[in-house]
């Protein structure tokens, strides 16, 4: 199989990434919103309520709701809290905006004629870019892992592999999807 026809593929699926990234990023600033506007609804109403039933009423009823609605209120700014939406958006976000430059690679580099031992050299430097990118994001799903299931030992063990990942081959990625002026 020659590098173009091996380079076709690998812009589906680096398209694939790059469109859930961006995908997913949406999705959780989307849940942030729908998630951070009741309860602050709910948190103005708890306030109210409490000052109005505390002054006016004895009605244990009227009590009971506004504490259901007090621990509601509780439940989802926590929810929300351990979620944590934005950082999630904004970890997608940043990583479709890397799958997209080596995308645009990857186009760039099938629009342009070259020798086939360009080709070669191109095709492995954006398969170690493309795998660079995966093994960041699984790192980092490991380390969101790491936070809900396990103790910071594990937690320290995954901050370490993705500290080393970055340090050594990250700034290698990133030169490579920097635009490049190709002359054809």
């Amino acid at each position: 199989m020659d590098a173009l026809t091996t380079l076709e593929p690998w812009l589906n699926g680096i398209a694939i990434d790059h469109v859930a990234h961006q995908g997913a990023a949406a999705a959780y600033r989307r849940a942030h919103r729908l998630s951070g506007i009741p309860v602050t609804i709910l948190a103005m109403l708890i306030s109210t309520s409490v000052f109005a039933s505390l002054s006016v009423s004895n009605n244990p009823r009227i009590l009971l709701v506004v504490g259901a609605v007090s621990i509601l209120t509780a439940v989802l700014s926590g929810l929300q809290t351990f979620l944590n939406y934005p950082e999630l958006a904004q970890k997608h976000q940043s990583s479709g905006v890397k799958f997209g430059r080596l995308r645009r690679r990857v186009e760039e580099v099938l629009s342009i004629k070259r020798e086939p031992n360009q080709l070669e050299s191109v095709l492995t430097e954006i398969r170690v870019a493309w795998d660079q990118l995966i093994l960041v994001d699984l790192i980092q799903r490991l380390v969101q892992l790491g936070d809900v299931l396990a103790g910071t030992s594990i937690k320290r063990l995954l901050h370490h592999q993705l500290s080393q990942i970055t340090k050594k081959q990250v700034h290698d990625v990133n030169a490579l999807l920097k635009p490049v002026c190709v002359e054809q």
